[in-house]
């Protein structure tokens, strides 16, 4: 966080505009693309969001291969379909909410492995983990993660 924070980006009065910087964004987005998605697409994004979390809120390490994320992102993109809010959102509102998914996707998971690889409770990190995906609507305690995509416990 600390290197994101000083990364700031502040224009040119001196105010503070923005937490990402247009470089801090395109390195972020290169993370999708080594898994075969795109960081410009809403569904791509909320996949690689949504199973980072997920991994981050377990007890046990998980392997997470690109089959998972792409599982996934069809499982999104189904439901964004179906969603009359993506339906009115313009093309730039679109791109912004995937950027902004993608930023809060490599906050939360940077916080998750700062707090273990600093030797911190790695229960915080879980903790953190869960409440990000409780905060859209999803309780990943409920959830596993198979090559078909997420799977409600049974």
């Amino acid at each position: 966080l600390e290197a994101i924070y000083s990364n700031a980006y502040y224009d040119t009065t001196g105010h503070f505009k923005a937490i990402f910087t247009p470089k801090s964004l395109s390195g972020a987005q290169a993370f999708p693309q080594k898994l075969g998605l795109h960081s410009n697409n809403i569904a791509d994004i909320l996949a690689v969001y949504l199973v980072l979390t997920w991994s981050t809120s377990q007890k046990e390490p998980t392997k997470i291969r690109s089959e998972h994320y792409h599982a996934v992102a069809a499982q999104v993109s189904r439901s964004l379909l179906l969603s009359p809010l993506l339906a009115m959102m313009t093309n730039r509102e679109k791109q912004t909410f995937a950027e902004q998914a993608l930023m809060i996707t490599i906050l939360n998971t940077g916080v998750s492995v700062r707090i273990a690889d600093s030797g911190g409770d790695p229960e915080i990190g879980r903790q953190i983990s869960l409440a990000s995906a409780r905060s859209i609507g999803f309780d990943m305690t409920r959830l596993t993660l198979t090559t078909k995509g997420f799977e409600v416990i049974k």
